[in-house]
Parts: C-alpha cells; sequence; structure tokens
C-alpha cells in the first residue's frame, strides 16, 4: 500500500534473512556437519576416507529411509563430485587444524564449536550452538538498530499521520544515525 516504504523501496530484511541462515544452517550442519557421519578410518594412525555407504545407512537409522524424499535427495548427493568435493574438503580441514577464522561461515563455525566441545550433533544441539553463533557474529548487534531505524524512518514518512511530535523523532532519529 501507498506509504509502506519499509518493504515496498528495497530495505532488505536482515531479520528474515538471519533467520533463513539460521535454518539453512541448522539443517546443513546436523546433515553433514559430524564428519564421522561419512569418514572412517580403516587403522589407527592412516588418514580417514569418505565412505558413502556408512552415511547412507546412518541416515536410514535416523528415519531417511529408502523410498523417502530426502533418501533419493542424499543418494543423489551421495553420487554428485559435489559432495566428493565438500567430503575432501572437510578432511582437509580436519588434518590441517587450522583455526576456523571469526568470519568463516556459520557452517564452519557450528561444525568446529561442537568438535572443539565434543558437543554431540543431535538436532536441538545443532539448532541452539547455530543460533548461540549467529547472534554473535559480527555485525549481529546492528540488525536490532538497523529495524528500529527502519521503522522509525517508516512512521515518519508514512502517508498517515504520525503519532506523536515528529519534530522531536526526527531530531532523535537522526542523532541516533550519526
Amino acid at each position: 500500500g501507498k506509504g509502506n516504504y519499509f518493504y515496498e523501496q528495497g530495505f532488505c530484511n536482515e531479520a528474515a534473512e538471519v533467520e533463513a541462515r539460521i535454518a539453512f544452517s541448522t539443517f546443513f550442519v546436523s546433515l553433514l556437519g559430524d564428519l564421522r557421519s561419512y569418514l572412517t578410518q580403516n587403522a589407527p594412525g592412516t588418514p580417514p576416507v569418505v565412505d558413502k555407504m556408512k552415511f547412507m545407512k546412518g541416515r536410514a537409522q535416523n528415519g531417511d529411509r529408502p523410498g523417502t524424499a530426502m533418501f533419493l535427495l542424499l543418494g543423489h548427493f551421495m553420487r554428485s563430485k559435489l559432495f566428493d568435493e565438500f567430503a575432501a574438503a572437510r578432511l582437509r580441514e580436519l588434518q590441517t587444524r587450522q583455526a576456523v577464522a571469526e568470519d568463516a561461515p556459520l557452517f564452519a563455525l557450528v561444525t568446529n564449536h561442537h568438535r572443539s566441545k565434543k558437543i554431540a550433533f543431535y538436532l536441538d544441539n545443532v539448532r541452539n550452538s547455530v543460533k548461540e553463533l549467529a547472534s554473535s557474529l559480527p555485525g549481529r548487534y546492528l540488525i536490532s538498530w538497523n529495524e528500529s531505524v527502519r521503522s522509525r524512518t517508516s512512521a515518519l514518512t508514512s502517508m498517515q499521520a504520525y503519532n506523536g511530535d515528529a519534530r522531536k523523532a526526527l531530531t532523535q532519529l537522526t542523532a541516533d544515525c550519526n
């Protein structure tokens, strides 16, 4: 509608983007975060190797049984070069033992958090870790500030009459943005 600049003039919805990031990260970390679900060490002192059958068997035990849509999706993923490259990258991370950078992708931050603190990759644990880490990422504190500024700007520029002292609100908004 008229005057609804908050949604119609291209302002991004950062809060929704963060929530989507949290949802997708939770899904992928709970699915692929635990290296033990698809890497096997055949003998002590040897490097782990990718074990696709182990992964599919584990997924079936977790409810993604043959014939389900998820099992079919995972089957295609397992046969793809994308999975091979993904597993190889995780294996390199494990072998190099490099510290995960503070600005690394959320997937890397959460999986490292779970491995270093020996937290099981159960869905509830993963969900809690993703939310905790996503809320502490650099720049996260700006989201609520941006939402507040956008909301007040929208109220001041709306086609509807402003409920309050517009001059005082504009002065405060200007000061907050400086």
